[in-house]
């Protein structure tokens, strides 16, 4: 299964932060899930030594929280198969995001 490059995930996410992205993604058990929510919103997320040593093994492991509305949620960013913007759409063969 072909993965979208996790530097081209890493630079979209980076243009998007604090907008509503929709991501398709793999699991660690090859199960697909597709979240929609915020980049990196910091509403929520505690300002104290557990936030920070969260923040920091997520960036280190290359997780990304998204804030969904059913919570925060995470993905890691060499398991994307499909991410849409409000500007993008991007995609591997077969992967693409339903409207």
């Amino acid at each position: 299964i072909n993965m979208i490059d996790p530097i081209a995930v890493s630079n979209i996410l980076g243009d998007e932060v604090g907008k509503e992205v929709t991501v398709k993604f793999l699991k660690d058990n090859g199960e697909e899930r597709t979240y929609t929510g915020l980049i990196n919103s910091k509403d929520g997320l505690k300002n104290n030594e557990r936030g920070k040593t969260t923040t920091e093994m997520f960036e280190k492991h290359g997780i990304v929280p998204l804030k969904t509305i059913d919570g925060y949620k995470s993905f890691k960013v060499n398991r994307v198969l499909a991410m849409k913007t409000s500007d993008r759409h991007i995609y591997c063969m077969g992967s693409h995001i339903e409207d």
